[in-house]
């Protein structure tokens, strides 16, 4: 409490939030970028000040609010350069328990990477026998101690991260 009465008094509420966030006081961080969004009128600002809002609410605990303001915080960026922060924020989401906002943003976030959303259990089923499969096979014809012969592309990376992110997310209301 002791920061935050310092801070509040001796600077703007973004630069409180930053020193706050340094003494890893993240709901203080929290607190300070709400006041700050509070006091802007730049639309550009304010997007920034809402993915920092969304991160802090997520390092307090409170992922389900800071995705919330992560999602709020990527409204006007493309759809594309938006996509990590969106599967971060649905992932938070869901591990928060919003089954259903989780859900609907992990989907169109899976949508945007390339990545199928099987409707059903046995449509979910059928693919993961189908891949598991063709990754047996994929190794068996090559040598598994082998690195790999090129580095992973961008989106190779962002695939992965978002697969990664709906199983976390997901495993929390369904094992399959």
């Amino acid at each position: 409490a002791t920061a935050r009465s310092w801070c509040a008094r001796s600077m703007a509420p973004s630069a409180a939030a930053a020193v706050v966030q340094e003494r890893l006081d993240f709901s203080g961080a929290a607190y300070f970028y709400q006041l700050a969004l509070e006091l802007v009128d730049d639309p550009a600002i304010e997007q920034e000040l809402l993915g920092q809002l969304g991160n802090m609410l997520i390092a307090s605990g409170r992922s389900i609010e800071g995705g919330e303001y992560l999602l709020r915080g990527v409204g006007g960026s493309s759809e594309q350069a938006s996509l990590p922060t969106r599967i971060v924020a649905a992932e938070h989401l869901l591990r928060g328990g919003a089954r259903e906002a989780g859900t609907v943003a992990m989907r169109m976030a899976l949508t945007d990477v390339g990545i199928a959303w099987r409707r059903t259990v046995g449509g979910a089923v059928l693919s993961i026998i189908w891949n598991r499969a063709r990754l047996g096979f994929g190794l068996r014809r090559q040598d598994r101690s082998s690195a790999p012969s090129e580095p992973l592309s961008a989106e190779q990376r962002l695939e992965l991260d978002a697969l990664w992110s709906a199983g976390v997310g997901l495993s929390h209301f369904d094992s399959v």
